[in-house]
């Protein structure tokens, strides 16, 4: 199961949008503190402020079914992540393109 996810510092009224094709892979990816190593804004955030400072939302939740409908369900979740990103422009969603981030400088 896919989806795109709203995730709230509760503490400084931030949000992020972020969106995967495995729910499971999605939230432990901000969870463990490996994962948090990153340099992401929202990973240093969680780390600075404590997951009990955070909350996780599904916003859209999708079932992944054969490959051929795979790909048009992870076109659709990925033009979902983009408008609720233009929609709401989360302040911890410091790159607004989205794919990589690869060579995007984070800092807080």
């Amino acid at each position: 199961m896919g989806g795109v996810y709203f995730i709230h510092n509760i503490v400084k009224g931030k949000e992020y949008v972020c969106s995967g094709f495995n729910s499971s892979k999605i939230l432990s990816t901000y969870y463990f503190s490996s994962c948090l190593a990153d340099g992401r804004f929202i990973s240093n955030s969680i780390l600075k402020y404590g997951h009990e400072n955070f909350s996780a939302q599904p916003v859209i939740l999708v079932v992944l079914g054969d490959s051929q409908t795979d790909a048009c369900t992870k076109t659709v979740i990925i033009d979902k992540e983009e408008e609720y990103i233009c929609l709401y422009k989360p302040i911890l969603n410091l790159n607004p393109a989205l794919g990589s981030s690869v060579g995007f400088k984070h800092s807080e």
